[in-house]
């Protein structure tokens, strides 16, 4: 087993604690019989510190057990839970600084209720193998906190934007953000038609030896996220191996992950800053009437696709509006199979209604976002929508922007975006048109099985979940009132 120092400080210092319990010794008592500090011994306990062999003698003589017994690795059945801890990517790639964590914070938990910690370290481990949870599903998971945890807004990325927008006096687009990767930045770029390669029809982008090879396929305003998105690479400095062409799927690193999101965010900061944004959602904002094409023109003010578009809105709203009870959530949808899967979701700061399920469900078809996803396999161009949606069961109501539109490189995949913000107080100061008779209100649900909609038309499975969980409250309410009768 390879273990880091960390790994095995933690582990001499918590069989220390283990062995000193079970002899009834105080750390003073073992300080008075080895000559050793109490200061010292603790900071040993606590994983700081891993004493020299003369000094471990002296503790297993304190002690009265085996050199051998004290240093070895072997852990008992209520710490064996730890090696999984200890042996996994999650310490050796996580990077819990970017949380406000510390390895020596988890070990520390670990040693003060080792088996309350090990039972969840064996609790997570057969959730891994019962739902099969992979690598690059952990990954999505620690990048969405990560966003949530920020506010989904980085103001350190903001002002070097700002800085590289004013060192370079020109438009941003296609024809600079080209020049830029090749005269600064030794880049050479070059356009494939990967529908001709096999394996490679989906594939956007491969960088090799700082040539950037690009799919040909690509719009006008997918290259230029994708160029600037190279550029923020090299602008932000990101010490990181690169990979060929990144999915999250093929990520080695947790750091990849993120450095990845890094310079996503630039490019979406450099092709839609944000000063020039926040001041057209002002005025549009102001409208007293919801109007599509006003809706239209801001997305193709900037020359950019869709995606960028509003995932932008989702970092500048509650940032410079104060609309931060919002989720943002990208379906696709597969022509051949008719199939509906979440790709990306970010809740703020809370987990909303509409999110994605680890089952196989069928998601609620009265959301506008799987209303206008089906409804563009009928037509030629993108497509624009808003709903007000009031989740079923709860109090929850949101004014929801959506974007439906047709992948160029990937002919079998339809995508819709959606922006919802909680329809508070805050929405209602802020964007004037919110009670617009024109906006549609439907009530909604997750999904098909665990709603309780009654005589629903988008029904495509029956109320399972729902009908179970109900069974359950009346259970629950016929035994309390049993009891409430016996009194």
């Amino acid at each position: 087993m390879q273990l880091t120092k960390e790994g095995l400080k933690f582990i001499f210092g918590l069989k220390l604690r283990q062995f000193r319990n079970m002899k009834g010794l105080s750390l003073k008592e073992i300080s008075h019989l080895s000559s050793l500090s109490v200061s010292y011994l603790n900071e040993i306990e606590m994983g700081k510190k891993y004493p020299k062999a003369e000094k471990i003698v002296k503790i297993a003589e304190a002690l009265n057990i085996h050199f051998d017994k004290l240093v070895s690795l072997e852990l008992n059945d209520q710490l064996r839970p730890l090696l999984f801890l200890l042996e996994s990517r999650i310490l050796k790639e996580f990077p819990l600084d970017h949380f406000g964590i510390s390895s020596f914070q988890i070990f520390d938990f670990f040693s003060h209720a080792p088996l309350k910690f090990g039972a969840f370290i064996n609790t997570l481990i057969d959730m891994t193998h019962t739902y099969d949870i992979q690598v690059e599903h952990f990954y999505r998971a620690a990048l969405r906190s990560y966003l949530e945890m920020h506010n989904n807004y980085f103001l350190e990325i903001e002002e070097k934007v700002d800085k590289f927008l004013k060192n370079n006096q020109a438009p941003i687009d296609r024809e600079f953000l080209e020049k830029c990767l090749m005269k600064n930045f030794g880049y050479k770029i070059e356009k494939i038609d990967f529908n001709k390669i096999e394996g490679l029809d989906s594939v956007i982008s491969i960088l090799k030896n700082r040539t950037l090879y690009l799919n040909q396929l690509l719009s006008d305003e997918h290259l230029n996220f994708i160029l600037a998105k190279e550029l923020g690479y090299s602008v932000l400095n990101e010490d990181i191996e690169r990979k060929e062409t990144f999915f999250i799927e093929n990520a080695t690193s947790f750091e990849q992950v993120l450095c990845d999101f890094r310079a996503a965010y630039f490019a979406g900061a450099l092709l839609i800053n944000q000063h020039d944004i926040v001041s057209d959602l002002r005025h549009f904002f102001a409208n007293k009437t919801w109007n599509v094409l006003a809706f239209k023109e801001l997305i193709t003010k900037y020359h950019t696709n869709e995606q960028t578009f509003l995932y932008r809105l989702a970092q500048v709203l509650p940032e410079f509006f104060k609309l931060n009870q919002l989720f943002l959530i990208k379906f696709n949808r597969s022509i051949e199979t008719n199939q509906n899967f979440i790709a990306h979701e970010i809740h703020l700061p809370k987990s909303h209604n509409s999110h994605s399920v680890a089952f196989n469900e069928h998601y609620c078809e009265r959301w506008i976002t799987l209303a206008l996803i089906k409804e563009l396999e009928s037509k030629e161009n993108s497509l624009i929508g808003i709903q007000r949606s009031n989740f079923v069961g709860s109090r929850d109501e949101y004014l929801c922007f959506s974007v439906a539109y047709r992948s160029k490189q990937d002919t079998n995949m339809n995508t819709c975006i959606t922006i919802g913000i909680l329809l508070d107080e805050t929405l209602k100061k802020t964007i004037e048109f919110w009670n617009d008779p024109v906006i549609l209100s439907k009530e909604v649900s997750k999904t098909c099985e665990r709603c309780s909609i009654p005589n629903c038309g988008e029904r495509r499975s029956p109320p399972i979940i729902a009908s179970k969980l109900e069974r359950k409250e009346k259970k629950s309410r016929g035994i309390k009132n049993f009891i409430s009768s016996l009194s």
